[in-house]
C-alpha cells in the first residue's frame, strides 16, 4: 500500500471533475464508477468462487494442491465445488505473484451535477 494516501486523496479530489470529463466526453462511455488503486495483494495461486440462490448448506468446495504434469510446480484448483460457479489459476515461475487477489484505494466520486 501507497505510505502517502492522504497526497492521492488530495490528488483525486483536484483532477476527478477532469478524469470523468474523460471517460464520458473523450471515451464516449457512460458515466461509470472510477478507481484509485492504491494497494493490492498478489498471489501465485489463486481460486475464486462464487454462488446465488444456493439452499442454505447446499455450498460445498474443496479447493486443494495438485502436481502438473511436466512441471515441478503445485498448481491448486477445486476439486469439489458444489451450487457454485469456480475458477483457478497459478502461475508457472516459483516466486512470481502475477494473480491480484485484492485490491485497495479510493472509489472517485462526484455530484451529477457537476458532470
Amino acid at each position: 500500500d501507497h505510505l502517502q494516501r492522504r497526497k492521492f486523496e488530495l490528488y483525486a479530489a483536484e483532477h476527478a471533475k477532469s478524469w470523468y470529463d474523460h471517460v464520458i466526453n473523450g471515451l464516449g462511455r457512460e458515466a461509470c464508477s472510477l478507481y484509485l488503486i492504491t494497494g493490492y495483494d498478489k498471489a501465485r495461486a489463486w481460486g475464486v468462487s462464487s454462488f446465488d440462490g444456493a439452499e442454505e448448506g447446499s455450498v460445498s468446495m474443496d479447493f486443494v494442491p495438485r502436481w502438473t504434469q511436466g512441471s515441478s510446480m503445485l498448481e491448486y484448483w477445486f476439486r469439489k465445488c458444489d451450487s457454485a460457479e469456480s475458477s483457478s489459476g497459478a502461475d508457472n515461475t516459483y516466486g512470481n505473484q502475477s494473480g491480484c487477489v485484492f485490491l485497495r484505494g479510493l472509489r472517485i466520486a462526484i455530484r451529477e451535477s457537476f458532470l
